[in-house]
């Protein structure tokens, strides 16, 4: 299956939806997309998931390793729209605890924003 991403900005913070299956081949593909954008300057980013029904070790990873890259005064990384089974995965690896997570985007951008 494919990966879809799309991006858009909102004011400061620029949002990146995903679509599909995020495993051991996707998974790149959005690591690479990311990581150009905080080599670009992209300092606060929400990843929004509610288009993705499926996520591997190789998908946490690259939303832990972004969140790290992210972890400082001025930048954000927020995650979103996370469907019940894929939140289900992101509670037993422990990420419910040390991401910041919201339903929507819009919730997500503000946090990102503050």
């Amino acid at each position: 299956m494919t990966l879809t991403i799309n991006e858009e900005n909102r004011d400061t913070v620029l949002v990146v939806s995903v679509s599909g299956r995020l495993d051991g081949v996707t998974s790149k593909t959005l690591d690479t997309h990311i990581g150009a954008r905080i080599a670009g300057g992209s300092d606060r980013i929400v990843l929004n998931l509610s288009g993705v029904d499926y996520i591997s070790s190789f998908g946490l990873r690259l939303v832990l390793v972004a969140a790290k890259k992210l972890n400082g005064p001025g930048r954000r990384f927020v995650v979103c729209g996370l469907k019940d089974n894929v939140r289900q995965v992101f509670s037993v690896s422990g990420f419910l605890s040390i991401l910041t997570l919201t339903d929507t985007v819009d919730e997500a951008a503000s946090a990102a924003s503050s």
